[in-house]
């Protein structure tokens, strides 16, 4: 009987001691390989995701569309994060910044910085109303609607525009004009002092009203100057393809 017993203790033992020697194989293939030697796992970071920012007013916000993600700004997102042409959903809203990764694994972010009621310079001095992104990769303003609203000279709506590119550094730029009423009042000189900043800068300029005309009934919503989903399609083919030209990419 006592040797039975031992014989059993032998067997646990055993066992017992198998069972360490496997677990201790387990965890060593799991720990990192010191550096110079193979046969670890590795942990990697893979590049940051392209950075896109869009500063503007209710023109590029556009309440009445951005539940169905139809915006300009939504659209040009997409043509940059290609090949992947994946939409992904508004992942995250910051002190009124939306930000959506688009392409999963996300290729491109997408910070909306747009305020309705924003003119060129309610941005400067006011650090807090930038996205937390100091070196984007595309910068996008879309300005000048409540420069003209609230009857600011052409030069403070430029000194605005420069206000705002000073905040970043050495990124690639659009400055877009948005198109007016033709019924309403000659906003050449307001596009004059855009243009202006643009070729300071080395950004590359898009008038809307130029490129497409004045906004007409079936392309705007809720009134004569804000584009409907038809608009937007129409601002982004015209915003998109200065964003590929300066980015190279979509």
């Amino acid at each position: 009987m006592h040797r039975r017993r031992v014989a059993q203790h032998r067997v646990r033992r055993g066992s017992l001691l198998a069972v360490t020697v496997a677990l201790a194989g387990v965890l060593a293939s799991c720990a990192p390989s010191p550096a110079g030697t193979t046969g670890g796992p590795t942990t990697s970071i893979g590049p940051r995701p392209f950075q896109m920012i869009v500063l503007g007013d209710s023109l590029s916000s556009a309440p009445e569309v951005i539940a169905d993600r139809a915006r300009w700004q939504d659209l040009v997102a997409n043509q940059l994060a290609a090949p992947s042409g994946v939409q992904a959903q508004l992942t995250d809203g910051l002190g009124g910044w939306n930000r959506s990764n688009r392409g999963g694994p996300p290729s491109l972010e997408h910070w909306d910085a747009t305020w309705g009621g924003f003119t060129s310079f309610s941005y400067v001095g006011k650090p807090w109303m930038y996205p937390p992104v100091i070196a984007p990769d595309l910068l996008i303003v879309a300005m000048g609607a409540n420069d003209i609203a609230v009857n600011a000279s052409p030069s403070l709506y430029a000194t605005g525009l420069r206000g705002i590119l000073d905040h970043y550094a050495d990124q690639a730029c659009v400055i877009t004009f948005p198109w007016w009423p033709a019924f309403r009042p000659s906003v050449a000189t307001w596009s004059a002092a855009a243009a202006s900043v643009a070729a300071e800068r080395s950004c590359e300029f898009v008038d809307l009203g130029a490129t497409l005309g004045a906004p007409i009934e079936g392309v705007t919503s809720r009134d004569d100057i804000h584009p409907n989903v038809l608009g937007h399609q129409l601002w982004a083919e015209a915003i998109g393809s200065a964003a590929s030209t300066v980015t190279g990419r979509g």
